[in-house]
């Protein structure tokens, strides 16, 4: 069975634009009614019904790790489900396209991203 790609977005800020993450999204062939959008800070219902489709194995995408949550503790915990847990691909654009796979290989980039999530708790 094939594997699906996704993607996830939601602004960070008040005024950001979804449109150009869109037009990325779709440029890695995530197609368009894969694409996951809350319009708001701090909402997450279109995010929860994302994690409700997606498989293990599939793969999502995201502009930054900070929109899995609106502080350190709830990105850490959303990470650890979805990867622990889930087993989904993570891909975050924003960490110069950082693939997060299920190849194994990549334990060093894993590494990488809950130090950086360690990181951001600490300040």
């Amino acid at each position: 069975m094939a594997k699906t790609k996704f993607a996830y977005l939601r602004p960070l800020f008040q005024e950001q634009s979804s449109t150009k993450q869109t037009c990325n999204f779709i440029e890695l062939g995530v197609d368009k009614k894969n694409i996951f959008s809350d319009e708001k800070y701090g909402e997450f219902s279109e995010y929860e019904k994302l994690k409700s489709i997606m498989s293990q194995g599939d793969t999502l995408y995201i502009k930054s790790l900070r929109v899995l949550g609106t502080d350190t503790i709830q990105m850490i915990d959303e990470w650890n489900k979805l990867r622990k847990n889930s087993k989904i691909n993570v891909n975050v654009l924003e960490t110069y396209m950082m693939d997060i796979g299920s190849d194994r290989d990549n334990i060093e980039s894993e590494q990488l991203v809950k130090s950086i999530l360690n990181f951001e708790a600490i300040i």
